[in-house]
């Protein structure tokens, strides 16, 4: 059977990642993602899932928790999240690039550079935020 699961919470850094490793360990496989982040800082997560082999959510809901609390407890770093806009937080890079390096050592591990992206204009509107 196909189900839906939902998170809301603050917004952080490699969120979205986290939550797709997180339903990947209770062992669905997502079909469908909406993924959604406002601009005071929360995020909305909705996938589409199969996978689970009971129609019942309650055993669903039950195996999530108890991985997000073993993750939490082990893995994910902590709940402070550094924005973008947190100037005083950022070391200044001069960049003559264009382009985004990726790391090529096997560790899988980057992030974008808030001050490289160019913001242009608004190419959609959610009910919570922009786009």
């Amino acid at each position: 059977p196909m189900h839906e699961i939902t998170f809301s919470s603050d917004d952080k850094p490699k969120l979205l990642s986290q939550l797709t490793s997180l339903l990947a360990e209770v062992g669905l496989n997502i079909q469908e993602a909406h993924a959604f982040s406002s601009t005071d800082g929360y995020s909305l997560d909705v996938f589409v899932v199969d996978g689970w082999p009971y129609e019942e959510t309650q055993r669903l809901r039950s195996a999530l928790e108890k991985e997000l609390k073993r993750i939490e407890n082990s893995s994910w770093p902590s709940q402070q999240s550094l924005s973008p806009l947190d100037e005083e937080e950022l070391t200044p890079v001069e960049s003559k690039c264009d382009h985004v390096e990726i790391p090529n050592d096997g560790t899988d591990v980057w992030e974008i550079d808030a001050r490289l992206l160019k913001f242009e204009k608004k190419v959609a509107s959610g009910s919570y935020s922009d786009l």
